[in-house]
């Protein structure tokens, strides 16, 4: 979704805006959360609707990269002792 420039709906049943997933979304500018109940998932779509999409930081998508991501990888298989990767 980051990739495509899409709004980001995340429904929670415990803590709103904390954890891994806040963390990891923290500078991108579209992700909206709410509760796992009717009520706030329909006032949360609605601010989806109503909302201008902003765009993030510029390098901010270039994480989210096929190429980005195989570098991460490769990185970690050195870092754990793979040679000839």
């Amino acid at each position: 979704y980051i990739r495509c420039k899409r709004a980001i709906l995340i429904v929670s049943n415990n803590h709103l805006n904390r954890g891994s997933i806040h963390e990891e979304l923290f500078q991108y500018p579209n992700v909206f959360w709410s509760k796992n109940d009717t009520k706030s998932i329909l006032t949360a779509i609605k601010k989806i609707q109503e909302s201008n999409f902003i765009e993030p930081p510029k390098d901010y998508p270039l994480k989210y990269s096929r190429s980005f991501q195989m570098e991460k990888l490769i990185d970690l298989l050195k870092s754990i002792g793979f040679k000839n990767v």
